[in-house]
């Protein structure tokens, strides 16, 4: 049909992520290597997680991150301004690699902790993953 000018015909969703995206309200994201299914949520400093609040880490001392990093470059961290990853990965280190199949990052806003989970459809969508999280956090 591509040759006659009509549209390739879409790809029918894999069940797996049917499942997903049926479970957890998100969007399928586009990027030049392939789409990302992303979550993202918002949750209140004041929530809490077991003992703590999550604006308990607004009040630690900054100059505890020097401590703990071994580095100077910390004396005046400010969790306000920071940008934290976490990665779920196959974790088999085979010939093919450890490859992560899941990116977190979280940020404050304003009284919030923004959270955004990409969830990594193939290999080949991984390479855009860095460059659309930085992006989106630079707005």
């Amino acid at each position: 049909l591509g040759s006659l000018g009509a549209p390739a015909p879409a790809p029918a969703t894999p069940p797996d992520q049917a499942r997903l995206m049926a479970a957890l309200p998100g969007r399928l994201r586009p990027t030049p290597y392939g789409e990302c299914y992303v979550l993202e949520d918002a949750v209140a400093l004041e929530t809490r997680h077991g003992d703590c609040a999550l604006d308990a880490a607004l009040r630690v001392d900054p100059s505890l991150a020097a401590v703990l990093t071994k580095s100077n470059q910390f004396e005046h961290f400010d969790v306000r301004t920071a940008l934290f990853f976490d990665l779920e990965t196959t974790g088999l280190a085979t010939t093919m690699g450890t490859l992560p199949f899941l990116i977190g990052a979280a940020h404050v806003h304003h009284d919030q902790l923004i959270l955004e989970q990409w969830h990594v459809k193939s290999k080949w969508s991984l390479a855009s993953k860095g460059e659309g999280i930085i992006f989106s956090h630079r707005e």
